[in-house]
C-alpha cells in the first residue's frame, strides 16, 4: 500500500477539471492582484513625474520589447521545455520589478527608471497573461473552456478589483512607489501554482500518412488565424487610444500623483465590479444565446457606442465610463471569447498561434497608434485621435461577418483531421443553435463513429443546435448500452424543450434499454422541470404496465419527485407480492412524516425473510435509506458463504459510511472474478456522491496492479466513472511541474 500524500488529498476534495480550474483561477486573481497594483500606480508615477506627452513613446518602447521577448517564446513555445520557461521568465519578471522600485526609491530625481517601470508595466502584463494562457489552453477542451474560462477573466477581474481597493484605501499612507513591492511577490509566487496543475503529457506525433489529411484543416486554420490576428490587432488600437485619451482627460483635471493613483484605483475598482457583476448575474444566461459568432457582433457594437459617447462629449466623467468599458469590461469579454476559439488550433500550432495573437498582434496596434498619434499632434492635435477612432470603430462593424465565415469553414474542415482532439474541439464549438447547417456533417460523423467520447459530445452539441432533424437520431442512439451516451441523449433532448421531446423522454424512461438508476433520474428530473406536476399522470401511466420492471423504475422516478400527491400511487405497492416493488414503495414513502413507520416496516419484513432474494430487496433498502440501526444486524451477515449475499451487505454498509466497510467493498472491485466485479460497479454506480469518493480515496491507497484492474474495469463499464477515472490515471501521473 502506498502512503497517502497530500496531492492525493487535493485530488480526492476536488474532480480533475475542478481542480485545473480552481489552481488556475487562484493564479489569475493574484497576478492581477499584482498588475492591478503595479500597473495603476506605474502609470500614477509616470503621469505626474513625467507627463502624458512622453506616454506614447512608452507605449513604442513597450511594443518593441513586447516582439522581442514574444519572439524568445515563440521559439520555445513548443519545446519540452516550456514548464522551466513559465518558471525562469516569472522569476526574472519579479526581480526586474524589485530592481525598478529600488531604483526610483533610491534615486527619485531620475526619470529613466520611471520610463522604464511603465514600459515594463505593459509588457510584463502581457507576457505572464500570455504564459498563463498557454497553460491553462493545454489543460482544457474548447466546450471546457468555453465555460471555465470566463470564469477565470472573473478571478482576474476580482484580483485587478482587490489591487484597486488597496491602491484606494491606502493610496494616503503608503507612496504609489511601495506598491511595486506587491506585484513584485505576485510574479515570484506564480510558479508554485504549477505544483497543483496535473502533469501534461506531450502530443502523440502525427503520423507521415495523415499529414496530407491535416493539410485543408490546416489551410483554413491559417485563415482563421489571419482572421483573428486582423482583431487582435484593430482591438489593440481602439483600447489604448481610449487609454491615452482617459490619461489627458485625467492629468487635466488631477495633477497631484497620490489623487491621480486614487481616481484610477476608484475607476478600476467600480469597473471590475461591474465585470463581476455581470459575470455572476447575466454571463451564463446570455452564454446560452449567443454563439461565438454573435458575442462577436456584440462586442463589435459596443466597442463603436463607447468610443463614440467619448468622442461626442469629451469630459472626465465619459473618459471614466470609456475606459470602463473597453479597457475592463470589453477587455474581459474578448479574453473570454476570444482564448477558448485559440484552443481549436492544432497541437502542432496552438502555442504559436497563441503568441502570434497575444505577444505579436498587440504591439503591433500600439505602434500604428504610436504612428497615427504623431501625425495627428504635429498637424491638427493628440486629441483628434477621438474621430480617427470613432470612424474606425465604425469600419469594424463589419468584422463579425468576415469572422463567421472563416470560423465555420473551419470547424467544418476539422471534422475530417487525424487529430482526434481537433476533431473534438471542433464538435463542441459546432453545438450553437446558429450552425444548424453542420448538423448534416455531425449526423454523418455520429453514424461512422466508434468512439464512444467523441459519439457523447456528438449527441450533446446536435442537442444544443436544436436541429429538428437531427431528434429522431439522437433518440435511436438511446439503444446503445452505454449509460454515458445515454445520459447525453436524455441532456441533448433538455435543449429542445418541446412536445416530440417530452414524449420521447417518457418512453427512455420506460425503455428497457435503460442501463442505469442515473438515466432514469436524470429523464425523470429533466421531465419535472419541464412540465412540473404534470410529471405525476405520466409515471402513473407507467404504474399501470404489466412488467413489474417498469413499475419498480416508476416508483423509483415518483420517489424522486418528494410529492405529497405521490403517496396514494405509491402506497398500495408496500403490500405488493414482488419484493422490488415493495423495497421501493418503502423508499419513496420514507421521506413522508405520515407513511415513515410503514416504510420502516416494510423494510424491516423484507429483510427478515427466509427468502434470499427478498431479503436482498431488503438490503438494498437499508442501503438506499442509510438506516443505521441495521448496521449490527448487516455485520451477522458478511460471514455468510453466499458471495452474493456479502456483497450486497457489504454494499448496505458502505453506503452507512463505515470505514472498514468501504475498505472492504473497494476491495470488491479488484477481485479476480470479473462477474463479481462487475456486480460491484454496479451498485457502486448508485453510491451518493460522498461515499463514492471514499471508496475511491482506498482504491487510490492500493498497489499499482490492483489499480490498473480496477482502471480497466471502468474502461469496458458501461456506467460513467470518468471522474473517478480521472483520479486513478492522475494517482500514476503526479510530479512537480507539468510537461509539455
Amino acid at each position: 500500500m502506498q502512503p497517502f500524500r497530500w496531492r492525493d488529498r487535493w485530488n480526492l476534495l476536488f474532480h480533475e477539471a475542478d481542480r485545473r480550474s480552481l489552481a488556475l483561477g487562484a493564479l489569475a486573481f493574484l497576478l492581477h492582484l499584482g498588475f492591478g497594483c503595479g500597473m495603476a500606480s506605474a502609470n500614477a508615477l509616470f503621469v505626474s513625474r513625467v507627463g502624458t506627452e512622453p506616454l506614447f513613446y512608452a507605449y513604442l518602447g513597450a511594443s518593441v520589447l513586447t516582439f522581442l521577448f514574444a519572439a524568445a517564446i515563440y521559439y520555445g513555445v513548443d519545446s519540452r521545455f516550456r514548464h522551466w520557461i513559465f518558471l525562469l521568465s516569472f522569476l526574472f519578471f519579479s526581480s526586474g520589478v524589485f530592481g525598478l522600485w529600488a531604483l526610483i526609491g533610491h534615486r527619485p530625481e531620475l526619470l529613466w527608471p520611471v520610463f522604464a517601470a511603465r514600459i515594463a508595466s505593459d509588457v510584463l502584463f502581457v507576457l505572464a497573461l500570455l504564459q498563463f494562457w498557454l497553460l491553462a489552453g493545454d489543460r482544457f477542451t474548447h466546450f471546457e473552456a468555453r465555460r471555465r474560462f470566463p470564469w477565470f477573466v472573473a478571478a482576474g477581474g476580482l484580483g485587478y478589483m482587490a489591487g484597486a481597493w488597496l491602491l484606494q484605501a491606502f493610496s494616503g499612507s503608503i507612496p504609489a512607489l511601495d506598491f511595486f513591492l506587491v506585484w513584485a511577490g505576485v510574479l515570484a509566487a506564480a510558479p508554485l501554482f504549477l505544483v497543483l496543475l496535473p502533469r501534461q503529457e506531450a502530443p502523440p506525433a502525427v503520423a507521415p500518412e495523415a499529414e496530407a489529411a491535416a493539410a485543408v484543416s490546416t489551410a483554413s486554420a491559417h485563415r482563421l488565424l489571419k482572421t483573428l490576428f486582423v482583431f487582435c490587432f484593430a482591438f489593440t488600437f481602439f483600447l489604448y487610444g481610449v487609454d491615452y485619451l482617459f490619461n489627458t482627460v485625467a492629468l487635466q483635471a488631477l495633477s497631484d500623483e497620490n489623487r491621480l493613483a486614487a481616481f484610477y484605483g476608484r475607476v478600476s475598482f467600480f469597473s471590475l465590479l461591474g465585470v463581476l457583476l455581470f459575470q455572476a448575474l447575466m454571463a451564463g444566461p446570455l452564454s446560452r444565446v449567443l454563439s461565438v459568432d454573435r458575442s462577436m457582433l456584440v462586442l463589435c457594437f459596443a466597442l463603436f457606442l463607447g468610443i463614440a459617447l467619448l468622442t461626442w462629449h469629451p469630459s472626465l466623467a465619459t473618459a471614466a465610463f470609456a475606459e470602463g468599458l473597453l479597457l475592463y469590461f470589453l477587455d474581459s469579454k474578448a479574453v473570454g471569447l476570444l482564448q477558448p476559439v485559440g484552443n481549436l488550433f492544432p497541437d502542432r500550432l496552438r502555442g504559436r498561434a497563441k503568441v502570434l495573437l497575444d505577444g505579436f498582434a498587440p504591439p503591433s496596434g500600439d505602434l500604428v497608434l504610436l504612428l497615427v498619434a504623431t501625425a495627428l499632434a504635429a498637424t491638427v492635435g493628440a486629441f483628434r485621435l477621438a474621430y480617427v477612432l470613432a470612424a474606425g470603430s465604425l469600419v469594424f462593424l463589419l468584422y463579425p461577418w468576415l469572422f463567421r465565415r472563416h470560423y465555420l469553414a473551419y470547424l467544418l474542415d476539422c471534422l475530417g483531421s487525424p487529430d482526434a482532439n481537433q476533431v473534438l474541439n471542433a464538435v463542441q464549438a459546432l453545438g450553437e443553435p446558429d450552425k444548424k447547417s453542420a448538423a448534416p456533417a455531425l449526423l454523418r460523423l455520429l453514424e461512422g463513429s466508434a468512439d464512444p467520447v467523441l459519439k457523447r459530445h456528438l449527441i450533446l452539441s446536435l442537442g444544443r443546435m436544436r436541429s429538428e432533424a437531427a431528434l429522431p437520431k439522437l433518440i435511436a442512439q438511446f439503444s446503445q448500452p452505454h449509460e454515458a451516451l445515454q445520459l447525453a441523449v436524455v441532456e441533448a433532448l433538455g435543449y429542445f424543450r418541446n412536445y416530440p421531446a417530452l414524449f420521447a423522454l417518457h418512453e427512455l424512461m420506460k425503455s428497457q434499454d435503460n442501463v442505469s438508476f442515473q438515466v432514469r433520474m436524470s429523464a425523470t428530473r429533466l421531465m419535472t422541470e419541464m412540465v412540473g406536476r404534470r410529471m405525476i399522470p405520466l409515471l402513473r401511466e407507467a404504474l399501470a404496465e404489466d412488467n413489474p420492471r417498469i413499475q419498480a423504475n416508476a416508483l423509483e422516478s415518483l420517489a424522486l419527485l418528494r410529492r405529497k400527491e405521490i403517496v396514494p400511487l405509491v402506497l398500495p405497492y408496500l403490500n405488493s407480492g414482488h419484493r422490488r416493488l415493495r423495497a421501493n414503495a418503502a423508499i419513496a414513502l420514507y421521506p413522508f412524516r405520515a407513511h415513515c413507520e410503514a416504510a420502516r416496516k416494510t423494510v424491516a419484513e423484507l429483510f427478515q425473510s427466509a427468502d434470499p432474494l427478498t431479503r436482498f430487496a431488503g438490503i438494498y433498502a437499508i442501503g438506499e435509506l442509510r438506516l443505521a440501526e441495521y448496521e449490527t444486524d448487516l455485520k451477522g451477515l458478511l460471514g455468510a458463504s453466499e458471495p452474493r449475499q456479502r456483497r450486497a451487505v457489504l454494499t448496505a454498509l458502505a453506503k452507512l459510511g463505515g470505514a472498514e466497510y468501504v475498505r472492504g467493498f473497494s476491495r470488491g472491485l479488484a477481485e479476480e472474478d470479473e462477474v463479481a466485479a462487475a456486480e460491484s460497479l454496479q451498485a457502486l454506480a448508485r453510491f451518493p456522491a460522498p461515499s463514492r469518493w471514499r471508496v475511491f480515496e482506498e482504491v487510490s491507497r492500493m498497489g499499482a496492479p490492483e489499480r490498473k484492474r480496477i482502471l480497466a474495469r471502468l474502461d469496458q463499464s458501461p456506467f460513467d466513472f470518468s471522474q473517478e477515472r480521472s483520479l486513478l490515471v492522475n494517482r500514476e501521473a503526479l510530479m512537480f511541474l507539468p510537461k509539455r
